[in-house]
């Protein structure tokens, strides 16, 4: 188990970092701290307590559509859930003002006797100096096995375009919302497999149910044309960092005729001003 290996190290650190594990620092290292410390609160305390605890007031759950975290765990917390759930972030980003950033890696469930594995992408914003979680999905995969790789990105500099004034804000937002509304639209027309390399960054994951994952855009690429999938998605919700470089957005589509849910990390291409897709994940 991830965790059994790591127990005492963690015990350790957990104490070490008690109050200071959600703090959000201007570095992805304050964001991979906030996400261990949430990993090590689902042991200590059960799933429903570290959820709540460490949820913004918003925050959202995918299983597989979005609802309320609180809504949901306020529910489970009045039972024994049953289920023991623990993770290791693998890769994380932050965005150059340090108000919104995600993890991301594989996670272990153990429900009822029974495990289960697969990949989960938490995102975070800083909510009055804390890293607070925003949105949590997972999807179930055949268990990894290969070395771990860690994936931490730092901005290259803290440099952006302050835009003053909720219009200009939401002008972002429907950029991005519009980029991923015309993704799916070009996914779902004739031969629409062809716009995924228009929409990929090189280095995009695909979290895909019930397959291992893939980790650049060639692999990416593979995976569809091995499977013979065919797609077509409708955003329904967005999410941008101030600083204009980090993106989520989430809806629904349609997979070879099979519905799913799905969230997308976009990044923008500083040189072009072009977000490009380096996570797309479905949950069924």
């Amino acid at each position: 188990m991830i965790r059994k290996a790591l127990l005492f190290v963690n015990f350790i650190l957990f104490f070490c970092l008690a109050g200071v594990a959600q703090k959000a620092g201007n570095n992805v290292k304050s964001l991979v701290e906030a996400d261990e410390s949430l990993n090590f609160a689902l042991f200590r305390t059960g799933v429903p307590n570290a959820f709540l605890k460490y949820a913004a007031d918003n925050a959202l759950i995918f299983q597989p559509a979005p609802v309320s975290i609180h809504t949901n765990f306020k529910k489970t917390k009045q039972k024994d859930s049953g289920e023991d759930l623990e993770w290791k972030p693998e890769y994380a980003r932050i965005s150059k003002k340090a108000d919104l950033g995600f993890t991301s890696g594989r996670f272990e469930l153990t429900e009822l006797g029974k495990k289960k594995f697969g990949v989960y992408l938490n995102v975070w914003k800083n909510e009055n100096g804390k890293w607070k979680l925003l949105y949590h999905a997972k999807t179930f995969q055949p268990q990894l096995i290969r070395e771990t790789k860690f994936d931490y990105f730092e901005p290259k500099n803290q440099e952006f375009y302050k835009l003053i004034g909720p219009q200009k804000t939401q002008m972002r937002d429907d950029i991005v919302f519009g980029t991923d509304e015309l993704f799916g639209k070009r996914l779902g027309s004739k031969n629409g497999n062809k716009y995924f390399s228009e929409f990929y960054d090189t280095n995009v994951r695909i979290y895909f149910p019930d397959k291992y994952p893939t980790y650049s855009l060639e692999e990416s690429l593979n995976f569809i044309l091995k499977n013979k999938l065919t797609f077509k998605s409708e955003p329904k919700g967005v999410l941008r960092a101030f600083s204009g470089d980090l993106a989520f957005t989430y809806g629904e589509a349609t997979v070879s005729g099979k519905q799913y849910e799905y969230i997308r990390a976009w990044q923008i291409e500083e040189a072009t001003g072009k977000w490009n897709v380096i996570i797309d994940m479905y949950m069924e």
